[in-house]
């Protein structure tokens, strides 16, 4: 999602940043589907912050890194955030997302690609689990 000229001119001095949601990818449509309903949430939520937020599948679906790079970079971005839908720091999220986004940075000199840390690091994950556990037993004890 783009963002409109006034929301625009409150972060007229800030470098123009975008998001993209990356996950693994996966064979289930409804699986990546889920990770593009994410990034469209967060791009319903977007105070200005983001001139485009989108999501990106390390394999195995589209859109990959370098096309979810490239319409970021053609929406104006200089900084793109790649947040990772990852539970944990392993391999892929290490390793080969990292790689995927230094590949995808060649062809645009003077774009920065940071990458977030996986979510299973933050704070927030044990609240939503407490918060979903007791969903579960609210179920049975109907």
């Amino acid at each position: 999602m783009d963002r409109t000229n006034s929301e625009r001119s409150a972060y007229a001095d800030a470098d123009m940043q975008a998001l993209i949601v990356i996950d693994h990818g996966s064979r289930s449509a409804q699986s990546n589907e889920q990770t593009a309903a994410v990034a469209n949430t967060l791009a319903e939520r977007n105070d200005g912050r983001f001139v485009h937020v989108t999501h990106a599948h390390m394999e195995s679906a589209e859109p990959g890194l370098d096309a979810a790079v490239a319409a970021c970079v053609d929406a104006g971005a200089r900084i793109i955030i790649v947040a990772l839908y990852f539970l944990g720091a392993g391999r892929h999220a290490s390793e080969d997302i990292p790689r995927l986004a230094r590949t995808a940075a060649l062809p645009y000199p003077g774009v920065e690609i940071v990458l977030t840390r996986p979510l299973g690091t933050h704070d927030a994950i044990g609240d939503l689990l407490l918060e979903l556990s007791e969903e579960a037993v609210s179920e049975i004890l109907k």
